[in-house]
């Protein structure tokens, strides 16, 4: 391939991609210019007036008042330590999948408190120079939503001072469908291969979705010794493990995860009665 037709593909790939980050940013300031004409609701329970009512808040705030160790009930983890928030059920869960889908960005200042606390738990007292890597959002899941949920809450967390003194946020993983190689194809491409071959890139792409960011190339930088994960929501564990796993391949170690809320997580309710119940002690 000549070099003007690489340069051709490179620019565009770059104006694509620019164009999908600014279609996701003003369908982020619609929303935000269309909340003052719509009355506001408890995204729990639909009572009018604040976005979350003072007995949802209480609620939920109880819910994650303990953010603790998830890592047992994932089975695809592979040994990595998480920390989560609270459990992913009642208010928890509504408000997330409200902020999520449901265009309710005006939840960003309940839940980012509620993340910022499970970060400073799983740093502990040793928070200085950790580095927090977000998840990156699918560019799919980008265009449905119009925003990158967990980097808008780590973003706003660290606006207001909330996250622990010397930790910073870092874009280092990227989701392979929002790189410039994708942005080429917006439509299906044709597949002039045979169909096992087409499955088995498929299954290429969804074990390894993420691909490494090395900024401190440019910058002539070393290598970071370590990071820490941030997702939304725990499950089976999967997606963590294949971010741990691509940031490990760059040489840099993964130290943990923090998630908002985890599936299966007993709730601090469950767990204060475990420890006062009788047949605790044995």
């Amino acid at each position: 391939m000549s070099r003007r037709a690489r340069s051709g593909r490179s620019s565009s790939a770059a104006s694509a991609k620019s164009l999908e980050l600014r279609l996701a940013r003003a369908g982020q300031v619609a929303l935000r210019g269309i909340e003052p004409l719509v009355p506001v609701q408890c995204a729990v329970c639909r009572e009018p007036g604040e976005s979350v009512c003072r007995p949802c808040r209480r609620l939920l705030h109880r819910s994650c008042s303990r953010p603790r160790r998830v890592e047992t009930g994932a089975a695809q983890l592979g040994g990595l330590p998480v920390v989560a928030a609270g459990p992913y059920e009642f208010e928890l869960a509504v408000c997330l999948m409200a902020f999520k889908d449901g265009g309710r960005s005006d939840l960003l200042s309940v839940l980012a408190p509620i993340l910022a606390r499970a970060v400073r738990a799983g740093l502990g007292e040793d928070s200085a120079d950790q580095v927090l890597v977000p998840i990156p959002t699918s560019a799919r899941a980008l265009r449905r939503r119009w925003s990158d949920p967990v980097g808008e809450l780590l973003a706003r967390a660290g606006r207001e001072g909330l996250l622990p003194a010397g930790a910073r946020i870092e874009p280092w993983l990227a989701h392979r469908s929002r790189t410039a190689g994708a942005a080429l194809h917006l439509g299906p491409a044709p597949w002039t291969g045979s169909q096992k071959t087409r499955d088995a890139a498929g299954r290429a792409r969804a074990e390894d979705p993420f691909v490494l960011q090395r900024p401190w190339r440019r910058l002539r930088s070393p290598v970071p010794v370590s990071a820490v994960l941030v997702d939304d929501v725990l499950t089976t564990g999967s997606t963590l493990r294949r971010a741990a796993r691509r940031l490990e391949a760059g040489g840099i170690e993964v130290r943990g995860a923090v998630v908002l809320g985890a599936v299966g997580a007993p709730s601090a309710q469950t767990a204060r009665s475990a420890r006062e119940s009788p047949e605790a002690g044995g």
